[in-house]
């Protein structure tokens, strides 16, 4: 295996979390859910919150942080 290959999801990692705004995808791989489970949760009121613009759904990363934050829970 090549070195960039190897490297590869390290590099996605990293232009991920650089970006303020994510596709419905992008934030998908963020929460580690299907981009069917996102769609659901939308449709449904429910999950992070998202803007659109235009006909695009986008998610702001800082909403992505906090939704995971709020959404934690405290094992006894």
């Amino acid at each position: 295996m090549a070195i960039e290959e190897a490297f590869k999801p390290v590099v996605e990692l990293e232009i991920l979390n650089r970006k303020e705004t994510l596709t419905v995808q992008e934030a998908a791989d963020f929460l580690t859910v299907k981009k069917n489970t996102l769609d659901h949760w939308r449709s449904n009121g429910e999950g992070p919150r998202f803007s659109t613009l235009g006909r695009r759904i986008v998610y702001r990363r800082v909403d992505l942080v906090q939704y995971v934050k709020g959404n934690s829970v405290e094992v006894f």
